[in-house]
């Protein structure tokens, strides 16, 4: 039998064990798990079990960590192909997992347990790479994609949400975060995690430049950028025509950057030398 097998064995078998000793004390007891099986200190599953409050976490990793088992022998034994009986066990385990946390979780503890254990929350968390999300906005964005998929059986059987489609619509105007931070709050999330915009703060942080004036130079820049593109990148565009119009778009985007933030500011960026299309301009008469 494979490694993965003799522990899916082992885990059942520990997990029966804990549950034969629960049942005669009549409370959850915690016993020390095997080493093959344990959790390494900076794992996924050992910070979830962390943000459990401590007088709750041996329940909770005991209930866990028999899910874990159960599912860990059904998938070995399938050697990587469920059947329907297969995926209605599978089922059938985690509505019982989710009523046994359930029932001994507060919300927000359960929800943040789910944060440490889910696939869905990581892929959430890399949509927001970059942004400063709260805990509480965490677990809100995090509860409106789980109240629509099933979280665990897209761990389990990989199925059940297009990461593609709900990436696009994440962030879009009217989607899911507009709905729950509002535009303004969306707005600031769209923008922390847009590289052009991490580039233009690094700038004018350097520069000493408020932020109130980096969001209006951004947005201003921003939809220059996107005119530009749409006819530098048109299949119709010559090659001779594109550098012309790159060199129009840089000479338009110092400009409107000067105007927006002043002379005086303006040249410390320029100093700064973080923004390329401002290196490029340095070596030009540059006119105020």
């Amino acid at each position: 039998a494979s490694l993965r097998y003799r522990k899916a064995e082992l885990a059942a078998l520990f997990e029966e064990k804990r549950a034969l000793l629960s049942e005669l004390l009549g409370s959850e007891v915690a016993l020390e798990m095997p080493a093959i099986l344990a959790e390494a200190p900076g794992s996924r599953n050992g910070a979830a079990y962390l943000s459990v409050p401590e007088a709750k976490r041996a329940a909770v990793r005991a209930i866990h960590e028999r899910y874990r088992a159960a599912v860990g022998r059904i998938r070995a034994e399938s050697f990587g192909s469920l059947s329907e009986d297969d995926v209605q066990k599978l089922d059938t385990l985690r509505k019982e997992q989710r009523s046994a946390l359930a029932g001994l979780l507060t919300t927000d503890e359960l929800t943040d347990f789910d944060l440490g254990t889910s696939n869905l929350a990581g892929w959430l968390k890399s949509q927001f790479r970059g942004a400063a999300l709260t805990q509480e906005e965490l677990r809100s964005v995090f509860r409106r994609f789980q109240g629509s998929i099933d979280a665990a059986s897209l761990a389990v059987l990989g199925e059940g949400l297009d990461l593609g489609k709900a990436s696009a619509e994440l962030l879009a105007t009217g989607g899911p975060a507009e709905e729950l931070f509002g535009e303004a709050r969306t707005a600031e999330l769209r923008r922390a995690r847009d590289p052009i915009y991490r580039m233009y703060q690094a700038a004018f942080v350097r520069a000493g430049i408020p932020d109130e004036v980096l969001n209006q130079v951004y947005e201003v820049q921003r939809a220059a950028i996107q005119d530009s593109n749409r006819r530098i990148y048109d299949s119709a565009t010559s090659v001779q025509e594109r550098q012309r119009l790159m060199e129009e778009s840089q000479e338009t985007a110092r400009k409107s950057l000067r105007d927006v933030v002043g002379e005086e500011a303006f040249q410390r960026l320029v100093e700064g030398g973080t923004l390329p299309f401002l290196r490029v301009g340095r070596s030009k008469s540059t006119p105020p």
